[in-house]
């Protein structure tokens, strides 16, 4: 081969990404051999300077050396920055959307082939380093690249195996698609690359977008559900396990039941060619929520929130009326206490009224009669007090609950009994005082709702506390 000396508009022809772009017009003859006008042209000149970029990046990575791929003949021009650039064409007069700005209608075919070309070095840049934005089809893109290695292969196998002498962008489009499966498979990450490369400059559509076409959000338990996607090759997986009683599956339709009595919340998720779709879906209801209100304590009448622990401070002997509200909710409830002989005002619907005396703990569980899944909400009331010479803290208490004499004229007198007992009954923590103070560590204590017993004989009293750690 003979290169020129670049006369007085270049410098001597021999730059490496230029060496490697015409030895690309000797594979492609070997080819496809692609006529050197119109489409087919600047298809020729595209696949010249895609492997003059291709031999320039592997040559300059296997040697240490830092040579700008992209840009094609920056080391033989003169003036400006290069004879062309695969990442930004409209830079340099080509154009980088088929049909769009820049491309050449004129009558001469050198500068056709030049020009146009633009839309395959484009293509071929988008596909190996990824891209978004919106194209001058107002059209957004979004595109991962898969690498110049993964590229060339692509366009090699397109260029020897399925492109013949007359190929338009279309039929590149339509067969980097076919190499891409050939080489990677038909539902490979690179596939949809190569595709949405193709769209990003104006030639076919995008990789279809896959979805849960139809399928529920909510599931009672127990129950089972189906869905289904807008096309047949996808996979389904549902997580977590301990909420579904199928896990995996394949095709248009998927379905899973639910463990009865199960509830949280759990996701169904689509999977077909690299794309990812994930559906939330709650399992069973959520406890409901409402508001308390009560003649003494930290509400003082108006309405506080509803949680699983309310407590309150009541010295009235007679105690105080509480009323719970459940709010937010098309259902019926029926309610229920865990106090033999307390007395509900209403054990339907979406409020009652009840007592609590000074020292005890009450749980209000609510349960609907009316909904599509069992609703189940458990309330613990407790009504504690700082009477009788003691008080204590924190409450709810996860470390350490510290009992203290409030009277200090009984703060030297014979030491009082601190214990702990669970909801069998069983005593599970005790301590004897010392300088009118009693520290029990709970640590070890599983969460849930205890009954204190303090002081001693006749003076001994009891108080529900919340270990919550």
């Amino acid at each position: 081969m003979l290169y020129g000396d670049g006369s007085v508009k270049f410098k001597p022809l021999t730059s490496l990404d230029v060496a490697g772009h015409e030895i690309g017009h000797g594979v492609c003859q070997a080819t496809a051999n692609l006529v050197y006008n119109g489409e087919s042209g600047a298809l020729n000149e595209g696949f010249s300077d895609i492997w003059g970029a291709c031999i320039e990046q592997y040559t300059t990575a296997a040697l240490g050396l830092t040579k700008s791929t992209w840009l094609i003949g920056e080391e033989i021009v003169n003036s400006g920055p290069a004879l062309r650039s695969m990442s930004d064409p409209k830079s340099l007069g080509q154009p980088a959307y088929y049909q769009g700005q820049n491309w050449y209608t004129g009558g001469r075919e050198d500068i056709r082939v030049h020009t146009n070309s633009g839309v395959l070095n484009h293509w071929f840049y988008i596909v190996s380093q990824g891209e978004n934005g919106t194209n001058e089809g107002n059209n957004y893109y979004s595109v991962t690249g898969i690498g110049i290695n993964s590229a060339a292969r692509i366009a090699y196998r397109a260029e020897s195996v399925y492109l013949t002498a007359n190929s338009s962008y279309a039929d590149t489009r339509t067969f980097t698609i076919k190499a891409a499966q050939d080489i990677f498979g038909t539902c490979a990450p690179e596939v949809g690359a190569v595709t949405n490369a193709w769209y990003a400059v104006g030639i076919g559509a995008r990789m279809p977008l896959v979805y849960i076409a139809s399928g529920p959000t909510q599931i009672c338990g127990g129950e089972t559900a189906s869905y289904t996607a807008n096309t047949a090759n996808v996979t389904w997986s549902a997580s977590p396990a301990s909420l579904f009683t199928t896990t995996s599956g394949s095709g248009t339709y998927f379905s899973t039941s639910t463990a009865a009595g199960a509830q949280g919340t759990g996701t169904i998720t689509l999977t077909s060619c690299g794309q990812i779709e994930t559906r939330t879906v709650k399992v069973g209801y959520p406890e409901p929520s409402g508001y308390y209100s009560a003649w003494a304590g930290p509400s003082y009448g108006s309405g506080v929130t509803l949680g699983t622990y309310q407590f309150l401070d009541i010295t009235n002997s007679q105690g105080t009326d509480i009323g719970m509200f459940l709010t937010g909710t098309p259902y019926t409830f029926q309610f229920t206490s865990d106090m033999p002989g307390l007395y509900l005002t209403n054990t339907t619907g979406t409020a009652t009224h009840f007592i609590l005396k000074p020292g005890q703990g009450v749980t209000i569980t609510a349960t609907s009669t009316n909904a599509s899944c069992t609703i189940v909400g458990h309330y613990a009331f407790v009504a504690r007090s700082g009477a009788y010479g003691y008080s204590f803290a924190p409450n709810p208490v996860s470390d350490e609950l510290t009992v203290v004499t409030t009277d200090p004229a009984t703060a030297t007198a014979a030491p009082f009994d601190a214990e702990l007992y669970d909801g069998y009954g069983r005593k599970v923590k005790t301590q004897k005082s010392g300088q009118g103070k009693a520290v029990l560590n709970v640590r070890d204590l599983p969460n849930g709702l205890y009954n204190l017993r303090v002081g001693t004989g006749k003076d001994a009293y009891s108080e529900h506390i919340q270990v919550a750690h």
